[in-house]
């Protein structure tokens, strides 16, 4: 008996040191924890499957070499192979994306790698440590040739983005590839979307004209905003700030995960208030964002639903240049100039002389913005496991608001408003309170579809067909302080059609040789109609229409970890509505048409990445910006038959060790007009017509140089300290190239602090500072 013992207990003592085992976590390229991972021995029965936390154990590994297989639903299969000399932990990532849903999903206005096209992509880790609150632009403003704007001063409320040079209304804006820049003015009013980035996965920025895309053309570049991602796990998150000019956030995100491998639910809810930076420019924004889906190994179908709510006091108006210099000569000499027009009140003098820089012209309680927009997208992407892939996509959009007025001894007939007669004296004017209201409706569908010829030959069609239609309309709510319990009738309505429709075929072709083709031939027809009396009550009468033809050709050439590329693509956008009705010239403004000339080159290596890029862009009868503003805010723009624009850009990349990245971009450009005309009527002396020609000047709001300069130090594990800088040279405010109208070159530094720690009850908690 005591031998068999001896025996057995040897047996088992041979056998323990003849067999190891493995274990760790299994996770995506999220981070993500992956439950239901199998994991098992080429060539044995050894396997098991990773738990809840992404955990997994194997035991019984015979010592020596072997590869580990790990497969999970909808990804790509891992292979390892690993020396077992005794038991070892090792935590395993595996590479792609459930089911590769963003290569079915996006495959319409996307840049790759391969693609003749300069681009950058912002993923959603970038995105989490900056968003505290302020707009999209601003999370963006690191890109190159980007220079952005707030109208309340620190990047809450309205904001804007300019790329080499081009205002809102020229860059193109899609989310999921529906587009969302307004069909009359073509802007986007990013204040309308509060805190959309929290359910952003990436933003791809392309520079130029790009390829073809739904929506107006991109003159300046596009933003392609990408909202499907997929979490496997179950989460919430709550993501709150408080900062200066009492500027607070909160925000609630959930998520099922995937339930059963097929279906996911993703919600959020954020509220966003601020006082501005400039006086009384507060900003009371809310948003929700809901993602309904199911997907499988070769198709997705989701509904997706996001909307803003904003009431924001109007700050447009700006400051004048004297209060921002402390020029108390200068600032006394504007007020004079303007008393009886800007100026009226002595309410008016104590607030323009009393304010800081920090100084608003409109001082009614009530002088706000209140708008809402909401967007309903409705998503289908197949795989038909053979050459072909497709997307559908139907979509609405529902925007209703207006903004609240104040005006000083409006004319009353102007505003429908009988004259009266008090004491004998006919009153033609009152202070008023008006409303002016936007209500519009965008309907859509598009479909894309994607067909591999070969390898090496990839064809792609589709097209899409909007409709709109936006009434405006005001009405008096207030008159010489007596507030109406019912708004008067609308005192003035009208309203804007527009249908836009557009198909494209493209074929990238590559060669044995690492040569890639690409041609993208688009057709895009509008037809746009106003028709009713516009807000001075006059008659409107808008009907136009247009086609256009916009080619885009291109060449790159595969390298070692990089390419070198040039294309040449055409845009032609049409007027909008302002164009139309702000026409400075009273005549019928002309459509655009841009020669977009690009050439550039990558490297991508493990420690640093390099690209420049240059490029020139010609415009026939560009619609520039001359300096002024209509009653709500928005830019004048006036036909040039002749300008350019061109410039070199370049980044860097650089992983100088493991305690220090460095990046950095520079945009040098030559932004001209070879001929302008300003035209000023003036009033002192009858009417009288002053014009004045130019030639070769720079183009309003086009600065020359723009650079950024990031350093990231991460001294341990937990602790990121990231100091960003820009400068933005000098920009003319008109056409005129007065070195006596110009925004002054200005120099910024930013300084974050990113702390994260991994407690036992939660995931992860971040700080930011």
């Amino acid at each position: 008996m005591r031998i068999i013992f001896v025996n057995l207990f040897l047996l088992a003592f041979s056998f323990g040191n003849t067999q190891v085992s493995l274990s760790g976590t299994i996770t995506n390229q999220k981070g993500e924890k992956l439950d239901a991972a199998v994991v098992y021995i080429e060539g044995t029965d050894l396997n098991t499957i990773s738990d809840i936390k992404g955990n997994y154990l194997l035991v019984g590994i015979p010592k020596g070499e072997h590869i580990i297989q790990i497969t999970f639903l909808g990804y790509e299969k891992t292979s390892l192979t690993v020396d077992m000399k005794s038991n070892l932990k090792m935590d395993i990532v595996i590479k792609g994306k459930l089911f590769n849903l963003d290569e079915i999903e996006v495959i319409t206005n996307r840049v790759l790698p391969s693609h003749p096209f300069t681009f950058d992509m912002v993923d959603q880790e970038e995105l989490e440590k900056k968003n505290l609150g302020q707009d999209i632009p601003f999370l963006l403003n690191n890109t190159p040739s980007a220079v952005v704007t707030s109208d309340a001063g620190n990047g809450v409320g309205y904001t804007g983005l300019r790329i080499r040079g081009t205002d809102q209304s020229r860059i193109n804006v899609t989310v999921n590839g529906i587009p969302v820049n307004d069909a009359e003015s073509q802007g986007v009013f990013w204040v309308n979307m509060p805190d959309l980035a929290g359910s952003v996965s990436d933003i791809q920025v392309q520079r130029g004209v790009g390829p073809s895309t739904n929506g107006p053309g991109a003159y300046g570049g596009s933003i392609s905003i990408n909202t499907k991602n997929v979490n496997i796990n179950p989460y919430a998150t709550v993501n709150g700030t408080i900062g200066s000019f009492n500027t607070k956030k909160l925000s609630v995100n959930l998520g099922t995960g995937l339930i059963n491998n097929k279906y996911l639910i993703d919600a959020r809810y954020s509220i966003i208030n601020s006082d501005g930076y400039v006086d009384r420019a507060t900003s009371d924004l809310s948003s929700y964002y809901i993602s309904v889906g199911k997907v499988t190994s070769n198709s997705s179908l989701r509904f997706v639903t996001f909307s803003g709510k904003e009431r924001t006091y109007q700050s447009w108006n700006g400051t004048p240049h004297a209060k921002i210099e402390g020029d108390n000569a200068a600032l006394l000499s504007h007020y004079n100039t303007n008393l009886g027009s800007l100026y009226n009140t002595l309410q008016d003098s104590i607030n323009l002389f009393d304010s800081d820089r920090r100084y608003n012209y409109y001082q009614y309680k009530d002088q706000v913005d209140d708008y809402q927009q909401s967007h309903y997208q409705l998503h289908y992407a197949k795989d038909f496991d053979s050459p072909l892939t497709a997307t559908a996509s139907i979509y609405y959009t529902k925007g209703r608001g207006f903004f609240e007025q104040f005006k000083f001894k409006a004319n009353r007939r102007a505003h429908g408003l009988f004259n009266i007669m008090e004491d004998s004296i006919i009153i033609t004017k009152s202070d008023i309170v008006r409303r002016r209201w936007l209500d519009n409706d965008l309907i859509g569908g598009i479909i894309n579809t994607s067909y591999n010829v070969n390898q090496d030959f990839k064809l792609s069609t589709g097209g899409g067909i909007s409709s709109y239609v936006g009434d405006h309309f005001g009405n008096v709510i207030e008159i010489d302080s007596m507030r109406l319990i019912d708004a008067l009738d609308r005192y003035y309505y009208n309203t804007g059609k527009k249908l836009d429709g557009n198909i494209y075929l493209r074929a990238n072709h590559k060669t044995k040789f690492g040569l890639n083709s690409f041609v993208d031939l688009q057709v895009r027809g509008i037809s746009y109609k106003v028709s009713g009396k516009d807000n001075d009550r006059l008659p409107i009468a808008i009907d136009t229409s247009y086609i256009f033809f916009n080619p885009k050709i291109g060449l790159s050439y595969d390298l070692n970890n990089g390419n070198i590329y040039a294309s040449f693509a055409t845009a032609n956008r049409e007027p909008d509505r302002s164009d139309f009705l702000d026409n400075p010239r009273s005549s019928t403004p002309l459509p655009e048409t841009l020669y977009d000339y690009e050439g550039g080159y990558r490297l991508n290596k493990a420690k640093y990445a390099v690209s420049a890029n240059v490029y020139f862009m010609d415009y026939k009868n560009q619609l520039v910006q001359t300096g002024d503003l209509n009653d709500v805010g928005s830019v004048l723009r006036d036909n040039v038959a002749s300008s350019y624009r061109l410039g070199l850009e370049l980044q860097m990349g650089y992983q100088v060790n493991k305690y220090l990245l460095w990046d950095w971009n520079i945009a040098l450009s030559q932004n001209k007009i070879k001929e302008f005309n300003e035209v000023i009527f003036d009033y002192t002396n009858g009417f009288d017509r002053v014009e004045t020609k130019y030639e070769n000047v720079d183009i309003a709001f086009s600065p020359s140089i723009v650079y950024k300069n990031n350093f990231v130090i991460t001294p341990f594990n937990n602790l990121a300290i990231t100091i960003e800088s820009q400068y933005v040279g000098k920009q003319y405010l008109d056409n005129t190239q007065s070195e006596a109208r110009k925004l002054k070159p200005y120099f910024v530094n930013n300084l974050r602090l990113n702390y994260t720690f991994d407690p036992k009850i939660i995931n992860k908690i971040d700080f930011t500072l």
